[in-house]
C-alpha cells in the first residue's frame, strides 16, 4: 500500500468513525431519510464501526465503499475525499 492511500484511508476511517464531528459532508438519500430518524441513525453509527472491507468491495485499499443490512434495507455508503487545494502534496 503506497503512502497516498494510507493517507487516503485514514482519512476516510476517521470520516466514517465521526461524521457528526468532522470536517467531511454527510449526505443521504430521500430513500433512506424517509426510513424515519430512529432507522437513519442505526445506518450512521453502522457506518462508524463498519470493518467488513475486502478485496471485493475495497480493491484499492481505501476503506470507501461498504453495504450492509438493516431492517431487511440494503444499505450502500460512499466516502469520497476531496482535497479542496489541489497543489498541496501528500506527504
Amino acid at each position: 500500500m503506497t503512502a497516498k492511500t494510507e493517507t487516503i484511508r485514514a482519512l476516510n476511517d476517521q470520516l466514517r468513525a465521526n461524521l457528526s464531528a468532522s470536517d467531511g459532508t454527510a449526505l443521504i438519500t430521500t430513500g433512506i431519510a424517509a426510513l424515519g430518524d430512529d432507522i437513519v441513525a442505526r445506518i450512521f453509527n453502522t457506518i462508524a464501526v463498519y470493518d467488513d472491507f475486502c478485496t471485493e468491495n475495497d480493491p484499492y485499499e481505501e476503506h470507501d465503499f461498504g453495504a450492509f443490512d438493516v431492517d431487511g434495507h440494503m444499505i450502500f455508503f460512499k466516502i469520497d475525499y476531496y482535497r479542496p487545494y489541489p497543489h498541496v502534496q501528500f506527504q
